[in-house]
């Protein structure tokens, strides 16, 4: 029950004051927790109602009532059950002996099974003693963001990033076949020279995120906080210098006149920008930085802010850029 338009309501109560009850996400998850504690009150009260009542048939209807009330005409409708789990579990092959987390890796556009994905990686987990990335969306961390189809291989890579986690596998479930990390990461953000990284809602940014982005909007995608990281290989290791190209716009409001951005290839620093407005900010990557086939681009910004703080919204993300298109080109021989 909502009791004003701010969004407070007699459940935010029970958040606050009742312990534990901050962890459920979903409302309605909490009749789990009142079902013992309301069969006690129930038999209580019937208890002491038969007791005084003379009326039997009445009491005899309203056990009659009760028992109709909670009869399932379809029974439940499971999705995990403990048969086909094992049966699952014991076809799974056991993980290299170096294995020391992992996460399942996703059916193409299978959307609607992502959740369970969640469940199968329990099972793993739980079997060969092993850490899981995979969650569960009744319950998770901050910044975990394994639940949506959309920002899954997004949010394994920056679960991974942000705590240093080793010797990390995935797992291919159809193919029952554990794939290191590296090697699972470089196949999917292969980038071809010259091709153009657009981060909105329709773009292909998502794969090359490794950490520090909020999810993409229609045309564009907010860095997160002080630190937003790239990582993308190559088919073969560039021979000569290279172009980076950005085009974005700075968060500014109030006494935030710019943005300062160091701007590090392979840990390597190759330009500072001070940006103030929407444009085309540019860099040159030495050969010497990308003589392999990996490179890692980081964006150290100066003055990420919240507009809620600042008093202009009630978004509280931590602002920094707005990424909009990037692109990696040779260096041309006028440019050098």
């Amino acid at each position: 029950m909502r009791l004003s338009a701010n969004g407070a309501s007699l459940w935010g109560i029970i958040y606050h004051i009742l312990p534990g009850s901050s962890s459920v996400r979903a409302i309605a998850r909490f009749v789990f927790w009142l079902s013992f504690p309301m069969a006690i009150i129930s038999t209580y009260v019937a208890d002491k109602y038969f007791v005084f009542s003379k009326n039997i048939c009445f009491s005899v209807g309203l056990i009659v009532l009760a028992w109709v009330a909670n009869v399932h005409k379809h029974g439940v409708n499971a999705v995990w059950h403990s048969a086909e789990e094992k049966q699952f579990i014991n076809q799974v092959s056991a993980p290299p002996q170096d294995a020391e987390a992992f996460f399942v890796i996703p059916p193409v556009f299978d959307v609607d099974n992502i959740t369970l994905l969640s469940l199968d990686a329990f099972e793993i987990a739980d079997f060969y003693h092993i850490k899981t990335i995979n969650g569960y969306s009744g319950g998770y961390p901050k910044d975990w963001m394994l639940s949506n189809y959309s920002t899954y291989n997004m949010g394994v890579r920056q679960w991974i990033f942000s705590n240093n986690i080793k010797n990390v596998y995935a797992f291919h479930l159809e193919k029952n076949e554990w794939i290191p990390y590296k090697k699972y990461i470089e196949s999917k953000t292969i980038y071809i020279l010259n091709d153009e990284i657009n981060f909105g809602l329709s773009g292909n940014a998502e794969k090359y995120i490794i950490n520090g982005f909020y999810s993409a909007e229609q045309s564009l995608m907010w860095t997160n906080g002080k630190t937003a990281v790239l990582s993308m290989s190559f088919v073969a290791a560039p021979q000569a210098d290279l172009r980076l190209d950005m085009e974005a716009f700075p968060f500014v409001a109030a006494d935030i006149l710019q943005q300062t951005v160091k701007v590090y290839a392979n840990n390597q620093l190759i330009a500072i920008w001070q940006m103030k407005q929407r444009d085309i900010y540019s860099a040159v990557i030495p050969a010497e930085v990308v003589n392999s086939k990996h490179l890692t681009l980081r964006f150290e910004i100066s003055n990420p802010a919240s507009p809620k703080k600042l008093g202009i919204s009630e978004d509280s993300r931590q602002l920094g850029i707005a990424f909009e298109k990037l692109t990696i080109s040779p260096l041309s021989e006028k440019e050098k």
